[in-house]
C-alpha cells in the first residue's frame, strides 16, 4: 500500500505537464485494476473510513490570523470539522464555501470548522481576501502529517465529536444541503 502512495504522490506531479507520464499512470492504473477514476477515489476513501472510531493523533497547525501554534486538542469539547483543501482547488474552495455557510446557518449545533491546507500563509491570506468565511484557517505541514490524515485528495473532510473520535469522513464535495444531512445523520 505505501508503494501505491508513493507512487501516486510522484506522479501527481508529472502529470499536469506531461502528455506521456499522463498515458503511463493510465496504463498502470488499468494493470492494477484502478482504470476507473471512481475506483480511485473509492479506495481513498476506504482507507479514510477505517479510521472512523479512532481518535486522530494530535495535530499542530500554524494559524494564519495570528501565525502561532495551535493543535487539533485544542478544538476538543466541541464538534469539529476538519477540511484538508488548496487553494488551487476547486471542489476544495466549493467545499469551504458550503463549509462555511453551514456555520451561518447552523444554530442548533455547536460546531466549528477548521481549514487546513498545505499552501503557504501567504496564498492562504490571498485566498481569504477574495471572501468572507467562518471558520479557522491554518496551514499545515503537509510532510508531518499522519495517519489518517494523510493528505490523499483534496477536499478531505474528517467530522470529529466532542471526545475527539472520527464520525465520518468523505473526499468529494458537499452540498449545504447534504453537509446538513450528513451532519444529522450521524448525531
Amino acid at each position: 500500500m505505501m508503494k501505491l502512495r508513493l507512487f501516486f504522490t510522484i506522479l501527481a506531479f508529472l502529470i499536469s505537464s506531461s502528455a506521456i507520464a499522463q498515458q503511463w499512470v493510465n496504463d498502470y492504473l488499468d494493470e492494477v485494476g484502478f482504470g476507473n477514476p471512481d475506483k480511485i477515489v473509492n479506495h481513498f476513501l476506504n482507507e479514510m473510513r477505517n479510521e472512523t472510531g479512532n481518535k486522530p493523533p494530535d495535530l499542530e497547525f500554524i494559524t494564519i490570523s495570528e501565525g502561532q501554534k495551535h493543535t487539533l486538542k485544542s478544538f476538543q469539547g466541541t464538534e469539529t470539522i476538519v477540511l484538508f483543501w488548496k487553494t488551487n482547488c476547486s471542489g476544495s474552495t466549493m467545499q469551504l464555501s458550503e463549509l462555511s455557510s453551514l456555520l451561518e446557518t447552523s444554530t442548533q449545533r455547536d460546531i466549528q470548522v477548521l481549514y487546513l491546507s498545505p499552501n503557504s500563509r501567504s496564498d492562504i491570506n490571498n485566498f481569504k481576501k477574495e471572501g468572507d468565511y467562518n471558520g479557522f484557517f491554518g496551514q499545515v505541514d503537509i510532510n508531518k502529517l499522519k495517519r489518517p490524515f494523510q493528505l490523499f485528495a483534496t477536499p478531505s473532510v474528517y467530522v470529529i465529536d466532542e471526545q475527539g473520535t472520527i464520525m465520518t469522513v468523505w473526499i468529494k464535495p458537499k452540498s449545504l444541503v447534504d453537509l446538513k444531512k450528513t451532519l444529522n445523520s450521524i448525531k
